[in-house]
């Protein structure tokens, strides 16, 4: 099951919660992608996304709003960047008890790729992931900024920078309470990596 919507309000909720309702790629394709849309997903779990370019699992752009909670997002695959979720052009991403696990990119993000996003994070996992570049966990440029508290980044490997974190071009972070980056592997910032200019954690 794959979904593509543009320019609309979109609640997709699971029945039983997210170990019963699965929409997956099939391998072949993305899950999902958003243009400009208001999207909400609850009890899902996001699976076996494809795509050559980027974004395996859900690849959102426009001024798009994205809400998710207890959700899962593995072994979504990017050939290009953001293996589980590709987020771009200005919009806010909501992640609340939500795994993110053994997702993958050719280039950066393994999990994650936001450019321009502001995104918040709470109860969250990202565990496993690896980019083959920049970002295993999570990877943040141009003005991005993630908030996050009761966060785990675990496991993630990056074959350039950032196991865990990669911020670069302006992008800010605010981790708060209970947050543990660790076990995170890369040639250089095993957990955390700033690059470019203007990159900042507070």
């Amino acid at each position: 099951v794959s979904i593509e919507a543009a320019s609309i309000d979109l609640t997709v909720e699971g029945l039983l919660g997210d170990e019963l309702t699965v929409l997956s790629g099939g391998r072949v394709s993305t899950v999902m992608q958003l243009d400009t849309c208001d999207v909400t997903l609850d009890g899902l779990t996001v699976q076996d996304g494809y795509t050559s370019g980027d974004g395996g699992g859900a690849s959102v752009t426009g001024v798009s709003n994205v809400t998710a909670s207890d959700c899962t997002f593995q072994r979504n695959i990017a050939r290009g960047h953001g293996g589980a979720i590709w987020f771009a052009d200005r919009g806010t991403l909501s992640l609340t008890d939500v795994t993110l696990t053994e997702n993958s990119s050719g280039d950066s993000g393994g999990s994650i790729f936001l450019y321009d996003t502001v995104a918040t994070l709470e109860r969250v996992g990202i565990t496993n992931n690896e980019a083959g570049q920049y970002g295993g966990g999570v990877y943040l440029r141009t003005k991005s900024v993630l908030t996050a508290t009761d966060l785990l980044v675990n496991g993630n490997n990056a074959n350039n920078e950032g196991g865990g974190l990669f911020l670069y071009a302006e992008a800010t972070s605010d981790l708060g309470a209970a947050v543990s980056i660790s076990g995170n592997t890369a040639p250089q910032g095993g957990g955390v990596s700033l690059g470019g200019y203007y990159a900042i954690m507070p």
